[in-house]
């Protein structure tokens, strides 16, 4: 997703093209829940990008290996592999698995159940807010907010805990 502040100039001014579109995408986002909820996933889709690369870079870094070095790796240029961790490059599932083989890692993906999913198996929170007070409503989004934290602490955990038993397992052996 092409964001706005790629078309700022220097002085932090927006085209008016890139206002314009800007305006068009908050219109529809407030007007087609379909539209808010793709740019909602596609946002989501970025955040993990980042956080991948990041982890990426910092797994670098901890080994003392440049950029230059895994790019030799992976047979490609010290551009390239900066463009990979700073986001201007592609990081596919292969080149995520070469670049952490370039490491000695292997990564390991882990699927656990969305917030979204999960709100699915409280009860019907719109048949709530209609027949009970705004404090059940309230109370329902706060369960709703509690079981998305709570998601999100699992898949990190989760990942964190395959990393840890990964990198025993590469010590010991």
């Amino acid at each position: 997703m092409i964001k706005a502040r790629e078309f700022t100039n220097q002085a932090g001014v927006q085209p008016k093209a890139v206002q314009g579109l800007a305006k068009m995408r908050s219109v529809l986002r407030e007007s087609i829940p379909a539209f808010a909820a793709a740019e909602n996933s596609a946002q989501g889709a970025e955040h993990f990008c980042h956080s991948v690369r990041q982890d990426l870079q910092r797994r670098r870094k901890a080994q003392r290996v440049g950029q230059a070095d895994v790019g030799v790796r992976l047979g490609l240029s010290q551009s390239a592999v900066s463009k990979i961790e700073t986001g201007k490059g592609d990081l596919s599932l292969k080149t995520l698995y070469l670049y952490a083989e370039a490491l000695g890692l292997e990564p390991a993906v882990v699927f656990v159940p969305s917030a979204l999913s999960m709100e699915s198996l409280l009860p019907a929170s719109a048949a709530l807010n209609s027949a009970f007070s705004s404090q059940a409503a309230f109370a329902v989004g706060a369960q709703i907010e509690l079981i998305k934290r709570v998601s999100e602490c699992v898949t990190g955990t989760m990942t964190g805990l395959v990393t840890e038993a990964k990198e025993l397992a590469t010590a010991d052996g």
